[in-house]
């Protein structure tokens, strides 16, 4: 596995699953891979996304940018305060869970596919106060037919 950051997507609603990113085009990517999956439903779901000032989120307009629908505004970023993480509150609060497993500094070089996979999915099945204890996969899903 390449060297890759763990980062969460944050949406207004709840949260997206953890996804590996390494670069902004990387960001951009799943991005534009999640919109073309869920078509339509995506801007019902992700109508804004927050973010930390990491440099893979640096390409704001390739975020926002639609890969459907050219000229168009898929979602609205928003950039957190540098070192105001009370404007990440959940997003913290799951950064410590996630260090947990994966301790600030680990390897990513030396952590198997299987090994993020077994973390995103507990993260996702377990219950959060923020959700009324729903499970970020329930709340994602209850959003999705909602918007569907």
């Amino acid at each position: 596995m390449d060297s890759m950051l763990l980062r969460l997507l944050f949406t207004i609603i709840g949260e997206n699953q953890p996804t590996l990113l390494s670069s902004g085009s990387s960001v951009v990517a799943a991005l534009d891979r999640l919109e073309c999956i869920y078509g339509a439903v995506f801007y019902e779901i992700f109508k804004t996304i927050i973010v930390d000032n990491g440099s893979e989120f640096a390409d704001a307009d390739g975020i926002e940018r639609s890969a459907r629908h050219k000229d168009a505004k898929r979602t609205t970023v928003y950039y957190c305060h540098a070192y105001s993480s009370c404007e990440r509150g959940t997003n913290e609060n799951i950064n410590r869970i996630i260090w947990r497993q994966f301790p600030k500094g680990t390897d990513f070089d030396k952590v198997t596919a299987a090994e993020v996979k077994c973390v995103e999915t507990w993260l996702n099945d377990y219950p959060k106060e923020i959700l009324s204890f729903m499970s970020s996969a329930e709340a994602f899903k209850i959003a999705f037919d909602r918007a569907a």
